[in-house]
């Protein structure tokens, strides 16, 4: 991801951590989350088939191929929707576990680019703090260590995102400050 592209999603990333810090200590916020990703799945599924039906019947092979395998994906999407809309207690458990693997692949995925994706730039010890308690939290998470407190857990996402927004745009600060200095170096 390139210039803009990488800030939007940063900005993303943290309005997210601040939105769930917010709202860490509501009740049911965990199925809250899950509903409303259930309406982001409806939506457009429901919008795409109203678009594929309106269409009428396709015409020759490669259109009946597209009509069938839109149709597909827009129930396969209807449905999840509605499941995660109609039950989403089921489905608590697995968002726990996301939140998880979302923070032990985000702190991995710092440590990485702090060790080795802006080579030859080489960061302080103290950068690789944050990113390694992102690990420590999605494993803490993983494991089950931290108790199924739906506040805690949401808490813990929340500050994780914050963290993670604010590493990548420490990174990239020191990225820019490096390309900077090698320019006005002449390398």
């Amino acid at each position: 991801m390139k210039g803009n592209g990488k800030l939007v999603a940063n900005l993303l990333i943290l309005i997210a951590g601040i939105v769930l810090i917010a709202l860490h200590g509501r009740d049911g916020i965990l199925p809250g989350i899950i509903i409303i990703t259930g309406v982001t799945f409806i939506v457009p599924s429901v919008l795409n088939m109203v678009i594929l039906l309106s269409r009428g019947t396709a015409v020759g092979h490669r259109g009946r191929a597209a009509l069938t395998t839109g149709t597909v994906a827009s129930l396969g999407g209807i449905a999840l929707g509605l499941w995660m809309v109609l039950f989403p207690e089921t489905l608590v458990g697995l968002l726990v576990y996301l939140f998880g693997t979302i923070l032990l692949a985000g702190g991995l995925y710092h440590v990485y680019m702090l060790a080795f994706g802006f080579r030859p730039l080489k960061f302080p010890l103290w950068m690789y703090v944050l990113p390694v308690l992102l690990v420590v939290a999605g494993g803490l998470i993983l494991g089950g260590v931290i108790p199924e407190i739906e506040s805690r857990i949401v808490l813990i996402a929340g500050v994780a995102m914050v963290v993670f927004a604010a590493n990548t745009f420490l990174e990239q600060a020191g990225v820019r400050s490096y390309a900077k200095s090698r320019h006005s170096i002449g390398e």
